[in-house]
C-alpha cells in the first residue's frame, strides 16, 4: 500500500516538474521571439533610413582636362569642389600649374575644368578654375540650384530665393526661364538682371 501511494507521488511530482519547465521554455522562447522581431524592426528602420539619405543627394556632371592624369567626364555630388574633381581624375600631373588653381571653388553642373601647364597662357574663351569671373559665366539652373545659387544671382535676395524654390516645389521644373517672372515679387526690372545668368538645363 505505501509502495503504490510513493509511486504515486513519484509520478505526480514528476508531471509537476515537467510542466513547470515546459511553461519556462516556452516564456522563454517567446521572450527570444520579441526580442528577435524588435531588433529585425530597428534593423529595417536604420537601413530604410540610410537609404532615403543616399536617394535624396542630387549629382552633376563636370569635364576636367588638361594637366590631369584621367582627363573626362566625371559624376560628383552637388557642392563638390574643384579638389574633388581633380582627385576622381587621378590627380595633377607632374606640368600641372597647382597654384594657378582654386581648389576650393564650387563645381556647376555641366562645366569645363581645364588645368593649366606650368607657363601656358590660357584663351580668353577658355573657362579656368581660378578666374575671379568663372563662377559668373557659369549660367545658374534654377530648377536645381539651391538657395544661396540663387541668392548670388543679381536682385535675388534670401525671399526671393525661398519664392523660387517653393514654386518649384509646388509646380514642378520651370519649363522655361520666362516662367520665373510668375512668381510673386520678381518683377521685370529684376527678370533682366539675371535672364542671361540662369538656364533651365
Amino acid at each position: 500500500m505505501k509502495k503504490g501511494v510513493f509511486l504515486y507521488l513519484f509520478f505526480v511530482l514528476t508531471a509537476v516538474s515537467l510542466t513547470a519547465c515546459s511553461d519556462s521554455q516556452s516564456e522563454t522562447e517567446i521572450l527570444l521571439k520579441e526580442q528577435t522581431k524588435q531588433v529585425e524592426q530597428t534593423t529595417d528602420f536604420s537601413e530604410t533610413e540610410v537609404s532615403g539619405k543616399t536617394t535624396n543627394q542630387c549629382t552633376i556632371y563636370v569635364y576636367i582636362c588638361g594637366e590631369v592624369k584621367y582627363p573626362d567626364v566625371y559624376e560628383l555630388l552637388e557642392g563638390s569642389r574643384v579638389k574633388d574633381a581633380v582627385q576622381k581624375a587621378g590627380g595633377f600631373n607632374h606640368d600641372a600649374d597647382e597654384k594657378r588653381v582654386n581648389l576650393a571653388r564650387q563645381l556647376f553642373d555641366g562645366e569645363q575644368i581645364i588645368i593649366p601647364k606650368k607657363g601656358e597662357d590660357l584663351s580668353e574663351n577658355q573657362e579656368f578654375p581660378n578666374e575671379s569671373n568663372s563662377e559668373s559665366q557659369q549660367k545658374i539652373n534654377i530648377n536645381t540650384a539651391t538657395k544661396e545659387q540663387l541668392m548670388s544671382l543679381s536682385g535675388i535676395g534670401e525671399a526671393k530665393a525661398e519664392a523660387i524654390i517653393a514654386y518649384r516645389e509646388e509646380h514642378g521644373a520651370f519649363r522655361s526661364i520666362d516662367e520665373l517672372k510668375e512668381i510673386r515679387g520678381i518683377k521685370d526690372g529684376v527678370f533682366q538682371k539675371v535672364k542671361d545668368l540662369i538656364t533651365i538645363h
